[in-house]
């Protein structure tokens, strides 16, 4: 017979209890990444690990987030392409620079608790 196109990967559906009055989906896709649909038409997507990678708007803009081997936040890409950088130190977050390069400082106590922050005019 003639040329067959290949079938779509299976989507999965998850059984998802959200909120009352929530009215989103999450979809496990066939990567196995998920997308997270909001009513209005935004989307959340999360990597295998779930971790948040992306939120795309109803008109597209959309804001990615980049994560180190340990799973601790890096980059957050605004739709615009700026860029908020977080380092961290010991496994604690360290500093946050904003994509005009102004840095916070975040300081731990023993315990890892937040025991100072030095924003980028010294206050």
């Amino acid at each position: 017979p003639g040329f067959q196109p290949p079938a779509p990967p299976p989507t999965t559906f998850v059984n998802y209890q959200g909120p009352p009055d929530d009215f989103s989906t999450l979809v496990q896709n066939p990567d196995g990444t998920f997308t997270r649909t909001l009513k209005d038409g935004t989307q959340t997507q999360f990597d295998t690990q779930g971790l948040q990678t992306a939120v795309i708007d109803r008109n597209g803009n959309t804001t990615t987030y980049t994560y180190d081997a340990e799973g601790h936040l890096t980059t957050i890409t605004d739709p615009a392409g700026q860029v908020t950088t977080l380092t961290y130190s010991g496994g604690l977050l360290a500093s946050i620079t904003d994509p005009p390069g102004r840095v916070t400082q975040v300081e731990h106590d023993g315990q890892g608790n937040v025991a100072a922050i030095t924003y980028a005019d010294g206050s």
